[in-house]
């Protein structure tokens, strides 16, 4: 009897694996064949069993029937989750248009300013030479005048003085004359010596203490350039107090900021962009038009202002403000309608000044075929490199989720894949961050199998709020993989997740609170 219910067992875990393997169409034939072949001699072997009634044959079956039931729903809903997981890494999202867009700036700025430091260095250098160079050339050529002077003077009283020696008596008056135009000639030398003196300081004074705006500006924009914030805050509050719009928006950089010995002052940067934005100066509109969107500055949060204010930007051609309106139409914000065409329109203006966030958003429009563009992937992912090559996260994470998949005329490369996630991730991307903790936990791209760095990444993006990290760290909890086994750490993640309205985090949270 014991062989036979070992045989039995054996048929029953044959039927679960296949239900696991090839689903329940074709486990349902594999059964039935079992069935009708076994019918008859498992009949047999029942009446001879060691007292086993039908009653508690029937019951056996029906438990083995509810397992057989359990392992098909837990199939469906494994191949519910990775539908949806694959639809959840399409589902990259734009960020929002002020703190990423902003904050690429600032790199790009950043990365502009290395470059041109040393250039700035040297020229400042050069100039300091040149200035002490003609400071010792008219030093030297006023020691040449004195001595040749001297030489001179010395020379006319002996010649003079044998002169007068010989015509003392005969001509009297010439040498009173011959004196006096001697005297008249060391006047005019020394007139001459002290106007090119005065005239060479004169040129280096007002070179390094200009009163026009203009100049006042370029000369603290070299000094800001040169990261001498100092000299740059007082040299553009110069040209700033005479009007100079330039001037004004670039002091508001620096106390927007709080740069060099200037405090952080939000409220000064927005009176000083104002002042700039009346004249018309673009980037002080969109900067205005910023902090009205944040509500910063003693400013009231008005983005129906700050859609005014990127309006007068971008219609100068700003980029940074085309893009801004374009995603304020993209989402239907600051009074304006939801128009995702009149978005594509202003992304593609902003994209062709190669505006990196604006090309990331271009190519996810054609990724997606939106804004009534076409679905096209080549596109997206022509664009997402150009924005990628900038150093932009997002387009990082984007071309890399193609290569994943091999969409957009790229061939499938992992390890491709997850450079780009790393570069992404490395910036604080929160979408790249959990797209490269997946890879470690499966050892994909190159990557050795690791479960602890997966975690680590997880948490990275969760505490960012990315529902979908915040899930995959749930289930890391729940099942001890790169993290101590911890079921109410799970529920928490599950819970975070579900909030956002993730339906894989309730269906496991529901799961495990009825556990």
């Amino acid at each position: 009897m014991g062989a036979i219910i070992e045989f039995m067992g054996a048929v029953i875990e044959f039927i679960i694996d296949s239900i696991r393997e090839f689903g329940k169409e074709i486990t349902a034939g594999i059964l039935l064949t079992i069935t009708l072949w076994a019918f008859p001699g498992l009949k047999k072997i029942f009446r001879r069993g060691e007292g086993q009634n039908d009653e508690d044959r029937a019951a056996e079956l029906q438990k083995q029937l509810e397992i057989l039931q359990r392992e098909e729903k837990q199939l469906a809903q494994l191949k519910e989750v990775l539908q949806r997981h694959e639809e959840a890494l399409k589902q990259t999202k734009i960020l929002t248009a002020e703190e990423m867009e902003r904050r690429a700036d600032l790199q790009k700025q950043l990365e502009a300013q290395r470059k041109e430091e040393e250039r700035v260095k040297a020229e400042i250098q050069s100039k300091r030479m040149e200035q002490e160079r003609v400071r010792a050339e008219i030093q030297s050529k006023q020691e040449e005048l004195k001595k040749a002077e001297a030489a001179k003077a010395e020379e006319s009283e002996r010649r003079e003085k044998m002169q007068r020696q010989l015509e003392a008596q005969r001509q009297p008056q010439k040498g009173k004359r011959e004196k006096s135009n001697e005297w008249a000639r060391k006047v005019f030398v020394y007139v001459v010596a002290v106007s090119i003196v005065l005239v060479g300081v004169g040129a280096l004074w007002q070179e390094t203490h200009p009163t026009d705006s203009g100049a006042q500006y370029d000369l603290g924009k070299k000094y800001y350039d040169a990261k001498n914030y100092e000299q740059a805050a007082y040299w553009y509050r110069k040209a700033a107090e005479q009007g100079n719009a330039w001037a004004q928006n670039n002091l508001g950089i620096m106390y927007y900021k709080g740069e060099g010995e200037l405090p952080q002052d939000k409220t000064e940067a927005a009176r000083l962009y104002r002042l700039s934005a009346e004249q018309g100066n673009a980037p002080a509109q969109f900067n205005l038009g910023f902090m009205y969107s944040k509500g910063e500055g003693g400013l009231p949060q008005d983005k129906k202002e700050a859609a005014r204010l990127y309006r007068l930007s971008a219609e100068q051609g700003y980029a940074r403000a085309q893009f801004n309106l374009g995603v304020m139409y993209d989402n239907g914000e600051g009074g304006l309608p939801q128009d995702k065409k009149e978005a594509a329109r202003l992304y593609r203006l902003s994209a062709e000044q190669g505006n990196a966030p604006a090309q990331n958003n271009l190519g996810f429009m054609y990724d997606e075929g939106e804004g009534g563009l076409p679905q096209d992937k080549k596109e997206a992912a022509r664009l997402y490199r150009l924005s990628a090559e900038q150093g932009y996260a997002p387009a990082q994470n984007n071309l890399g989720v193609m290569y994943s998949k091999g969409e957009g005329g790229l061939p499938q490369d992992k390890k491709e894949a997850a450079r780009l996630y790393r570069l992404s991730a490395e910036q604080g991307n929160a979408w790249a961050q959990n797209n490269l903790g997946r890879m470690y936990k499966y050892g994909e791209g190159g990557l050795p199998q690791d479960k602890t760095e997966a975690a680590r990444l997880y948490r990275l993006s969760a505490e960012q709020g990315d529902a979908w990290a915040q899930f995959n760290l749930g289930g890391m909890y729940e099942y001890g993989e790169g993290v101590p086994k911890d079921l109410n750490e799970a529920r928490k993640w599950y819970q975070l997740s579900a909030n956002q309205g993730f339906d894989l985090a309730k269906s496991d949270l529901e799961r495990l609170n009825n556990h």
